[in-house]
């Protein structure tokens, strides 16, 4: 229960942090993975703790590195969802990950109508897909660099930790 409210506040920091910068900062990653790590230790033992600190903090940054290869998240967001793992274990953190996911595809969709654009075939929204399908290899995902056009995707995963935590 202490974990899950540690989480929140760290959680919490990030979207804000996110929202404003637009940038998660490494010191509050590593205030996250700290807490995570005393936790683990002064839950399971020396030996035990450590390891499953260690097995927490790696699963999630191991299933989301390839995203953030491809443009799709943030290098903050990664370690953001490790510290949290870190911190609650991982048991969870596919449940949120997956919710995160459908949370952003739906800002996204919802983003996309509001603005009346629809997928097109001259447009290029489906491009960089085709691109990995054709060539079998994984390019990066070219984006706009204008702030107002990009997803803070620390929002989707808070609302998805705050969701699995309300309902889990």
């Amino acid at each position: 229960m202490v974990a899950t409210f540690m989480a929140s506040g760290l959680l919490a920091a990030g979207v804000c942090t996110d929202l404003i910068c637009r940038r998660v900062p490494n010191q509050l990653i590593l205030l996250g993975l700290w807490t995570g790590c005393f936790l683990r230790i002064e839950a399971y033992g020396v030996p035990e703790g450590c390891f499953l600190f260690c097995k927490d903090a790696l699963l999630p940054m191991l299933f989301l590195y390839p995203c953030y290869l491809l443009g799709a998240i943030g290098a903050g967001d990664v370690k953001l969802v490790a510290a949290v793992s870190s911190m609650i274990g991982s048991d969870r953190i596919g449940t949120l990950i997956l919710i995160s996911f459908l949370m952003g595809a739906g800002i996204a969709l919802v983003r996309l109508f509001k603005k009346r654009r629809q997928f097109t075939a001259g447009d290029p929204s489906g491009v960089p897909l085709m691109k990995c399908i054709l060539s079998q290899r994984i390019s990066r995902y070219e984006t706009d660099e204008k702030t107002e056009e990009t997803i803070p995707f620390t929002v989707c995963i808070g609302l998805a930790f705050f969701l699995i935590n309300l309902w889990g």
